[in-house]
C-alpha cells in the first residue's frame, strides 16, 4: 500500500499495486489457524489479515477511479484538477465483486464559488 497506493500515486503503480493485493487476497483466502474461534489469537489474525486486504483493495480500486489529483489524492500522472462537474467514488458489494461508481456531488448549502456568507443560515439546533 506505502509503494504503490500511497499519497504520490500514478496508473501503474495502482494497476501493479492492485494486482498485488489479490495476489494476498488468493494466500489469505487459503489460511487457517487451528483450535477453535473462542480466545483463538491465530483465528483473529487471520481474519484481520483478510479484512485489511479487502480495505487495500477498495482503496486501491477508488484511486484508480479518481483519474485527476484532488486534494491529499496526488497523481503523478495527472497532476492537474479537472474541471468541471465534481463527483465522489462509491463503492458497493454486488456478488463477490466490487462495484465502483461516481456520483455527482450534492452540494447542500454551499455550491463552488458561493460565499458562505451569502449561503442561507444554517440552524444547528434543528
Amino acid at each position: 500500500m506505502w509503494e504503490k497506493i500511497g499519497l504520490r500515486r500514478n496508473g501503474s503503480d495502482l494497476a501493479a499495486g492492485l494486482e498485488e493485493i489479490a495476489s494476498l487476497g488468493e494466500r489469505a483466502a487459503r489460511a487457517r489457524a487451528g483450535g477453535g474461534r473462542a480466545y483463538n489469537i491465530a483465528w483473529q489474525n487471520v481474519l484481520d489479515v483478510c479484512n485489511q486486504i479487502a480495505v487495500a483493495e477498495l482503496i486501491a480500486r477508488s484511486a484508480i477511479e479518481r483519474d485527476e489529483s484532488r486534494g491529499s489524492h496526488y497523481r503523478d500522472d495527472i497532476p492537474e484538477q479537472k474541471q468541471g462537474a465534481l463527483y465522489n467514488v462509491f463503492i458497493s458489494k454486488r456478488g463477490e465483486k466490487a462495484a465502483v461508481e461516481r456520483r455527482p456531488v450534492r452540494f447542500t448549502r454551499v455550491k463552488p464559488g458561493e460565499e458562505l456568507a451569502a449561503a442561507e443560515p444554517v440552524n444547528f439546533m434543528d
